[in-house]
């Protein structure tokens, strides 16, 4: 089965323009306005399976992934199913291509992310321990490639011991909660994450 998908992304202002157009129709007010992204899904139900195979094309800021894991729980529950049946949704890449990617091709790009900020530009200078919500984060970028120590760094954390967990680079305020970071191999790019639980 497949279709499509559409998220909601809030809380930007856009400008709405004709193909070909330089004038704007009309911007966007974050407090009235969502703006919608149709995002392609692709599912497979295996016969007499517990498992399932699902591929959504999406970016990282659109959470495809914890909507649908809502929206299929509620309708598990809401068919009368107890609360020993619901869904989960793990990610999945066979390990190869990743191995690949790393071992032949180019690290262009690391995203640092916190979802914490600090609550001023003082506590930002200082390592202050005032935060509050919103996400903070670090791009490491090189147009060819990064140095083999920040492979060596991305590839301890992505199949080492610190996966799924929290981490510290050069302690206080300098904790990540997520890790985003792009391959290059003979001109395909692909995204990979490593995500606090």
């Amino acid at each position: 089965m497949y279709g499509f998908l559409s998220s909601g992304v809030g809380g930007d202002k856009f400008v709405v323009r004709s193909e070909g157009e330089t004038e704007s129709e009309f911007e966007s007010d974050p407090q009235k306005h969502i703006t919608f992204r149709n995002l392609f899904f692709y599912i497979n139900i295996p016969y007499n399976s517990n498992q399932a195979y699902l591929v959504v094309q999406k970016r990282r800021d659109l959470g495809a992934k914890g909507s649908l894991y809502k929206a299929l729980n509620l309708y598990l529950a809401e068919m009368g199913y107890g609360p020993d049946f619901h869904i989960t949704i793990s990610n999945l890449l066979n390990g190869r291509v990743y191995d690949k990617m790393m071992a032949f091709g180019n690290l262009k790009n690391v995203d640092l992310i916190r979802r914490k900020i600090p609550s001023s530009i003082e506590d930002f200078y200082n390592n202050g321990l005032e935060t509050e919500n919103g996400t903070l984060t670090t791009s490491i970028r090189s147009s060819s490639s990064l140095s083999d120590k920040w492979k060596s760094f991305i590839h301890n954390i992505y199949q080492g011991s610190y996966k799924n967990n929290t981490v510290e680079l050069n302690g206080g305020q300098e904790e990540y909660d997520e890790i985003e970071f792009e391959l290059e191999f003979k001109g395909k790019i692909k995204t990979f994450h490593v995500v606090s639980k």
